[in-house]
């Protein structure tokens, strides 16, 4: 089994330039991944074993000029190191909420690649009476922590491990109070170039007595789409339900819907415990069609990650020393049984330095060989490789 490793990065430290009623900031943030890949159980022909490091140099400029005007710029340099750093497994699929994006490739030899990815281009104008925030931005909707069904706006997937920041997306968001518990605004993203499948939703959220709420309507790729969050505490534990439904009008039954409820709640002695059930309406019941599911829209536009249908989902954390966590994440899918285990070790061992251990262990039936060399799915996490990670962050 190869072994590598990360050598902290060191993260530059603050350049601040002000006026009266201007100013400037630029901070750089530094994270450094090991990552040590392997198959239980590889397909003839497959590498046993891989490895890689990730440093990901995240450069932020943070502007304003008096109280109504702000803009902000976020661009990531990564270099990624390794035996699998150019095949494509660390480099995310180009966001399609964009109307324009970067190369994500600076370069590219045999065993490492340069990418770069413009994240965060926003300017802000606020006025007493509404916000408006034009340009690259991250947008999210939603309480979910595992299985978000209602973020429509390029989610995170449930593996991710470097869930720092949301992608952005290029749009126009603009929100109005309406009084000191009730909000409204509008949501218009591009697709690219294509107009008809980008986003236009109305959004309203508000505070009761006992819980929050929050709706989306309008239409996305095309067709007529709802989302629905909604959160409150009970007995001391906080509970949500999200949901998100898009309407095939050409073909009703199609129409996917996804439901997520969930239950956080935080004990004295440090221990928290969340779980979460999830229904994944754009999913297969029948894990010989979740290769399929790869070419169907929801799947292409980055929206949905889980191949099956019905989930359940915990996470478990229990602070050890107020610098230690110990944390243990378990997804499970109750269409195939297959689970994906995550456990982790954080330490924030000094001022804006973190440490991480982690890994991610599937549980299930691994992909096989049948006639005619097809590949054959067993389960959906079977699919995953075992993953065991570093993680050093430093942010000034």
């Amino acid at each position: 089994m190869a072994s590598i490793v990360a050598c902290p990065t060191s993260s530059a430290d603050a350049l601040e330039l002000q006026g009266e009623s201007a100013g400037l900031d630029a901070i750089t943030h530094a994270r450094t991944y090991t990552l040590l890949v392997f198959e239980p159980d590889p397909l003839p022909g497959a590498d046993e074993d891989q490895a890689a490091v990730v440093e990901r140099f995240r450069i932020v400029l943070d502007a304003w000029a008096g109280d109504a005007w702000s803009a902000s710029v976020h661009y990531d340099l990564i270099p990624i190191f390794g035996s699998f750093a150019t095949e494509g497994l660390l480099t995310a699929a180009q966001n399609p909420l964009r109307r324009w994006d970067l190369d994500p490739a600076l370069h590219t030899d045999d065993d490492w690649t340069l990418n770069h990815n413009l994240d965060r281009a926003v300017i802000r104008f606020l006025h007493p009476a509404f916000e408006v925030r034009v340009g690259r931005q991250a947008i999210g909707f939603g309480q979910a922590r595992l299985f978000n069904a209602a973020d429509l706006f390029a989610a995170l997937g449930p593996a991710s491990i470097d869930s720092e920041f949301k992608g952005g997306i290029d749009g126009v968001h603009v929100i109005a109070p309406l009084n000191e518990f009730h909000e409204i605004g509008l949501v218009a993203v591009a697709h690219g170039d294509d107009l008809k499948r980008g986003m236009l939703l109305a959004r309203w959220q508000g505070a009761f007595d006992g819980f929050d709420a929050a709706a989306l309507a309008g239409m996305t790729y095309a067709a007529p789409t709802v989302g629905l969050s909604v959160a409150g505490d009970l007995g001391g534990a906080g509970w949500y339900v999200d949901g998100s439904a898009r309407f095939d009008l050409d073909a009703f039954e199609d129409s996917p819907v996804r439901v997520t409820a969930g239950l956080d709640y935080h004990f004295q002695t440090g221990i928290r415990l969340m779980g979460e059930l999830h229904y994944n309406g754009a999913g297969a019941d029948d894990p010989d069609d979740f290769l399929a599911l790869r070419e169907t829209a929801p799947y292409a536009n980055g929206e949905v990650y889980l191949l099956g249908e019905f989930y359940a989902g915990a996470l478990a954390s229990f602070e050890l020393h107020p610098l230690v966590n110990l944390s243990v994440s378990w997804l499970q899918s109750l269409t195939d049984g297959s689970a994906l285990v995550g456990p982790g070790l954080g330490w924030d061992f000094a001022q804006e330095v973190s440490l991480g251990l982690g890994a991610l262990v599937p549980v299930g039936e691994r992909l096989s060989v049948g006639e005619g060399f097809a590949p054959e799915v067993g389960s959906e996490f079977g699919l995953y490789p075992v993953l065991v990670f570093t993680d050093v962050r430093l942010a000034l």
